[in-house]
């Protein structure tokens, strides 16, 4: 009988950090102003040495990107927790409804809080995929070089 060798574990190649250029490194470092609501990011852009043209259209860009961790302090302080939304999933798996014979299973309800729990875990594969380990910096760089959004990511992939 003959026994399998065991496949060579794969080498990860070391992901190359890209240097912060001194624009970058000063909007960086403005960002908490931005975060505090003290200024704009557009401001934060102009002040960091940006272009006011450049400026505009990544404030626009970066618009996306949120910052609420008021709001989610907020919301951690009056109980609504990770584990409170947890809670309240699992709970929502076991949703009846009111019948003349008294209380059945209320599937659609719960087909709804499997799906919300499933999708929080990541159960499902992305629909479109996407590269989660771009940094500001790496979007920065790129998007100052005319780079487009979608390449963002695959330089080390064939397009």
């Amino acid at each position: 009988m003959a026994t399998k060798k065991k496949p060579a574990a794969k080498k990860t190649p070391k992901k190359r950090q890209p240097k912060l250029t001194p624009k970058q490194r000063k909007l960086v470092s403005l960002m908490p102003e931005v975060e505090a609501g003290r200024m704009t990011k557009q401001q934060a852009m102009l002040e960091a040495g940006y272009a006011d043209s450049t400026a505009h259209q990544q404030s626009t860009i970066l618009g996306g990107l949120r910052t609420n961790t008021k709001m989610q302090e907020a919301l951690q302080k009056a109980g609504f927790t990770e584990e409170y939304l947890a809670t309240g999933i699992v709970d929502g798996t076991m949703a009846t409804r009111p019948s003349f014979y008294g209380d059945k299973a209320d599937y659609q309800a719960r087909g709804v809080f499997y799906k919300l729990g499933a999708e929080l875990m990541d159960a499902f594969p992305a629909k479109k995929t996407i590269n989660a380990e771009v940094g500001v910096e790496q979007i920065l760089d790129e998007v100052e070089g005319g780079a487009d959004p979608a390449e963002w990511g695959k330089q080390g992939e064939s397009k």
